[in-house]
């Protein structure tokens, strides 16, 4: 029992900074877009290094799926897949759907 209880809060620990660790990384990747906008020269090098925060945050999302699977202890793959492919791709076909609504509105009144 203790041991299921330490493995609930090392999970509850590693998401606690993983998150923060994201957090980070977006506000890098906002620095740097901002500093492109605004700063050139040393100050935009300077925040150039916050591109790379695109890359910590998808291995950080990727391991966040990893351990969604492993602490759910699903061996039922298709099941995950699905759950994953309603949470990803309805929202996406949703927008889809409004951005060619809008594009289409725009058309018109275009003509």
């Amino acid at each position: 029992m203790n041991n299921d209880i330490n493995k609930k809060l090392v999970f509850l620990e590693n998401t606690k900074l993983m998150n923060h660790l994201k957090g980070f990384a977006m506000l890098g990747i906002m620095l740097y877009h901002w500093a492109q906008v605004f700063y050139s020269g040393v100050v935009g090098q300077v925040f150039h290094i916050g591109g790379q925060g695109v890359h910590i945050f998808f291995m950080l999302s990727a391991f966040g799926l990893y351990l969604s699977v492993m602490k759910k202890s699903q061996s039922n793959w298709v099941m995950w897949i699905k759950k994953r492919f309603s949470k990803m791709f309805v929202p996406y076909y949703i927008s889809l759907g409004f951005a060619f609504f809008f594009i289409y509105c725009l058309w018109i009144i275009s003509r």
